[in-house]
């Protein structure tokens, strides 16, 4: 019996976490405890391009630690 999560041909659920790390989740699978969904079951191309979109959205231009230390500290 193969693994629902070997399958890369399916699509399914895109979830989050409070970490902001993203998964491609088998739609007939609860997500597990820390996760939600954000996007509903899909294609895998459809999850794979949500998850790059916004992805990058949320980490562009956003400033190394030590930087925004620097600032916080004038």
């Amino acid at each position: 019996m193969n693994s629902p999560f070997d399958d890369t041909a399916e699509g399914g659920l895109v979830l989050r976490n409070d970490r902001g790390e993203y998964s491609v989740w088998p739609a007939d699978i609860a997500p597990p405890a820390g996760w939600r969904t954000v996007l509903a079951a899909d294609e895998r191309r459809a999850c794979l391009d949500h998850i790059d979109t916004h992805w990058r959205t949320e980490h562009r231009g956003a400033p190394p630690r030590a930087e925004q230390t620097d600032r916080a500290a004038k």
